[in-house]
């Protein structure tokens, strides 16, 4: 009788410290890793501009997460989120899941030649990225009559891109790739 107090004692004490790790590894995980842990389901994004991105999401790392909404792909950059609405699991920081900066999601967008909509913190532009820097994207406008002229493009700094999206979702599958 003695014994089978001891073992359940000890299970009980086993559950506890297990209880309090999961407690300390919730508190020590970014909030990034709820985006990255809703990986394939339905997430809200309520951005500072007051916009709000529905989508599921594709992938997500430290600064930036992809959504998927029925045809449309939007590149969200997390620093301008001020809600998330959906999965509240966390996941672990992986090397994958660390490597996601919106570099290759540009290239792709660009390589496809569709139209993005680009929500920046002072407003909205809609055009064909020309180039990806280290740290910006150059735009020309979809307004441009000739596909082929060069004029007018913008440069666009990352920090200032609240969201990047296309409803060619062919710009993103070479994304996928790149990250599968």
């Amino acid at each position: 009788m003695i014994a089978e107090d001891d073992w359940a004692a000890e299970r009980l004490a086993q559950d506890r410290e297990v209880a309090e790790r999961v407690t300390v590894e919730q508190a020590l995980s970014p909030w990034w890793t709820r985006v990255a842990a809703a990986a394939g389901t339905e997430v809200a994004l309520h951005m500072s501009t007051g916009h709000t991105y529905r989508g599921a999401v594709r992938e997500a790392g430290p600064d930036w997460c992809v959504l998927a909404n029925g045809r449309s792909t939007i590149l969200v950059n997390l620093s301008h989120v001020t809600v998330m609405e959906g999965s509240q699991k966390v996941l672990t920081p992986t090397p994958l899941t660390r490597r996601l900066g919106p570099g290759p999601t540009y290239r792709s967008m660009a390589s496809a030649g569709a139209v993005v909509h680009i929500t920046t913190t002072t407003g909205v532009l809609s055009g064909f990225i020309t180039e990806v820097l280290k740290d910006a994207i150059t735009v020309r406008s979809a307004e441009t009559p000739d596909a082929r002229s060069v004029e007018p493009v913008v440069t666009v700094p990352f920090r200032a891109v609240v969201a990047a999206g296309t409803t060619d979702t062919t710009a993103m599958d070479s994304w996928a790739d790149t990250y599968s």
